[in-house]
């Protein structure tokens, strides 16, 4: 019993640290327990200094303190992890990690928007869908407005003739933002399925106005919707996808230039 301290207080930290590493909950407890632990090793410690001082047990007992040390450092490392839900991305282009535009939108977002995956159960194998739901799942940590279902268009058959105007063709994936706003659904069908094309589409559903951008014409401008080598045509998708209204405008003697250009 001459070690019953040292015994128990190292056995405490240890039961308390595997809890904080396997609970689920954040509860305050297993810390509690670590920290009753260290504190009987502390009085263990001070009321044998002078066997502890002896270079023999000195050593071996450094050997158990600096092995305690480190499970505590894990052990504030994991709460702080779980407290910030902290991610890495270690894919060599950085395919999960958001960029500043695609950060911004969903800061923005003040209504809930949904996004449906309409991915079959065949296509929910494919690297794609993984590749798909790994980036939403990093969209939903950026905000509390967004989330994400998968539909199989298969199985769910209504659901798929409910949107079947917004599908691609063949089976091929698709992915709709919705949004519900005054009574009435707003939708917006993704581009591509990659962070661009998602993103741009949770921008045009949750900003219901774009904004007007104007170009001259007239006097040898170039063509806005042309889609010769000197016109804008590709310039003009370009600004539809970032939610941007491209007009035309006209300049004479009596023309006014619109409140919003």
């Amino acid at each position: 019993m001459k070690h019953f301290l040292l015994i128990l207080g190292i056995l405490l930290i240890v039961i308390g640290g595997l809890f904080i590493f396997v609970a689920e909950t954040q509860s305050l407890a297993p810390t509690g327990i670590a920290i009753v632990g260290i504190v009987l090793v502390g009085l263990y410690v001070i009321s044998n200094w002078q066997q502890v001082a002896r270079r023999s047990t000195f050593f071996g007992l450094n050997a158990i303190l600096m092995s305690l040390a480190f499970v505590a450092i894990l052990s504030v490392v994991y709460l702080i992890a779980q407290n910030r839900e902290v991610t890495w991305d270690f894919t060599p282009t950085g395919k999960y990690t958001l960029d500043p535009q695609t950060a911004k939108i969903l800061e923005n977002l003040e209504q809930p928007v949904d996004l449906l995956l309409f991915f079959s159960s065949n296509a929910r194998q494919s690297s794609s869908y993984v590749t798909v739901t790994d980036l939403l799942d990093e969209y939903k940590r950026h905000s509390d407005n967004l989330d994400y279902e998968t539909i199989d268009p298969e199985k769910e058959y209504e659901r798929a003739i409910e949107y079947a105007a917004d599908l691609n063709s063949l089976g091929q994936p698709t992915i709709i933002a919705e949004m519900e706003l005054g009574g009435k659904t707003f939708r917006e069908k993704a581009a591509t399925l990659d962070q661009e094309g998602i993103s741009n589409a949770i921008m045009k559903v949750s900003h219901r106005e774009p904004i007007s951008a104007y170009f001259l014409v007239g006097n040898y401008e170039k063509e806005l919707n042309g889609e010769t080598l000197t016109g804008l045509a590709l310039l003009n998708k370009f600004l539809g996808d970032e939610n941007i209204q491209a007009n035309e405008l006209r300049l004479g003697p009596s023309s006014e230039v619109p409140d919003d250009a």
